[in-house]
């Protein structure tokens, strides 16, 4: 007699990929890293490194700061939320809930000193007094720790999350070419960084392209509509030219906001430090950031912490971050009726050889 072989069709749950609500980039990487979207600075703390954030005196931050740790060295903040001033630079700022400076640490600022918080900003710092504060436009002072569903950023899980992002960055593979400035008609000193692709360009740089010397430039020949993912390698980076970012040929600035697509991953750093200006979205998940008081910074800085820097502006990064795909965990009674099907399978193979 002709027996029937019955198949059982065993799901895999593997590799699959999941889609996100929302467009603001790191809310990609995972649902508590949204806030980071809206943060000019950010230190995590890792390891030992506890997260500070040393604030740079008399310069501003003229975005948004958070912090594991403590933030200290009384500054301003926010002054590019006032209204009217810069609003493009700000596509994501309702995902910091108000907030203009998140110190999950608290403050330590001088005796008499204060931060000043435009933009209608409040500020987060357990067991601080209003006497630390100047608040512009009707802010004001959250002094009560802020735990679980309250808190805006677990940092715990935000660092692990970023540290996985930027290891998965730093393994994609490089599909942009990068070629001294006088092959495409430019100053021989610069760096290009041409890329095609119109949707996600990579390119891989060493320290010393990093640094150049102290008197190369980069610029970025690439699509506007393109993510830039620049990996550089190396423990301890500095970048010391001038004006390091071009895009398209065109001295980056505050007022084109072309660098917005632009993110350096600095996977092994455990030290970068800018004494140039930098004009781009930095992820280095390890590293301690440093800047020389006249260096002018631009974008996104997700960082472990950040020692005394110069002034920062708000440009928050606007690109669409590729993630590493999600493995699920089947539970325990899928995996049970996973076995039992598979045993079922067994035994009709079995069944049928000895017919």
């Amino acid at each position: 007699m002709k027996k029937t072989l019955a198949v059982f069709v065993v799901g895999a749950f593997f590799g699959c990929s999941v889609g996100h609500a929302t467009s603001a980039p790191f809310c990609a990487v995972a649902t508590n890293a949204c806030p980071v979207s809206a943060f000019t600075i950010v230190a995590m703390g890792y390891g030992s490194t506890a997260g500070n954030i040393i604030g740079p005196g008399s310069a501003d931050v003229t975005g948004r700061v958070a912090a594991a740790g403590q933030i200290t060295n009384a500054f301003t903040i926010g002054a590019e939320f006032q209204s009217g001033s810069n609003s493009t630079n700000d596509p994501w700022g309702s995902y910091a809930n108000g907030y203009a400076m998140y110190a999950a640490g608290g403050i330590s600022v001088p005796s008499g000193s204060h931060f000043q918080i435009n933009g209608g900003g409040n500020a987060y710092a357990p067991g601080a007094s209003n006497s630390n504060f100047y608040f512009n436009d009707q802010g004001k002072l959250v002094n009560t720790t802020l735990t679980g569903s309250s808190a805006l950023i677990n940092f715990s899980s935000l660092s692990s999350e970023m540290l996985k992002e930027s290891s998965y960055l730093a393994g994609l593979t490089a599909n942009g070419i990068i070629e001294s400035g006088s092959k495409v008609g430019g100053n021989p000193s610069w760096l290009v960084l041409d890329g095609t692709n119109t949707t996600l360009d990579v390119f891989n740089l060493t320290a010393a392209q990093f640094d150049g010397g102290g008197g190369s430039q980069l610029d970025f020949v690439v699509p506007t509509t393109a993510t830039v993912i620049v990996n550089v390698a190396g423990t301890s980076l500095t970048l010391n030219s001038g004006s390091p970012i071009l895009v398209n040929g065109q001295q980056e600035s505050d007022t084109n906001n072309d660098n917005d697509m632009i993110l350096f991953n600095f996977s092994q750093a455990a030290t970068v430090n800018l004494d140039a200006q930098f004009d781009a979205a930095m992820l280095a998940p390890m590293a301690t950031l440093t800047s020389t008081a006249n260096s002018q910074i631009g974008g996104t800085l997700i960082v472990a912490a950040v020692g005394a820097t110069g002034e920062v502006h708000n440009n928050e990064f606007q690109g669409k971050l590729p993630t590493p795909p999600v493995v699920y965990t089947p539970e325990p009674g899928t995996l049970a009726l996973m076995g039992t099907g598979i045993l079922g399978l067994a035994g009709l193979i079995r069944r049928k050889r000895r017919l």
